[in-house]
């Protein structure tokens, strides 16, 4: 098997790698952190991982109301 990245004639290969950052699976614990600086506001939620998101009606109803802000706040 070749190597992660590696380019054979005209096919490139990549594997997942290990996690090696805290996190919950699907997003790294730092990948918050990107965007500071750039954006009005960042802020984190607990109490079930990234997956389970789409599923929680408090999630879900936090994540309508701020499209609803942004949309209001369109010019």
């Amino acid at each position: 098997m070749p190597k992660s990245g590696a380019v054979t004639g005209k096919i490139v290969y990549f594997y997942p790698a290990q996690q090696d950052t805290e996190g919950d699976g699907t997003v790294s614990h730092h990948s918050g952190s990107g965007p500071l600086g750039k954006v009005r506001g960042l802020f984190r939620t607990t109490g079930f991982n990234h997956q389970e998101s789409y599923k929680d009606e408090h999630m879900l109803n936090l994540t309508f109301h701020l499209i609803v802000r942004i949309a209001q706040e369109a010019k």
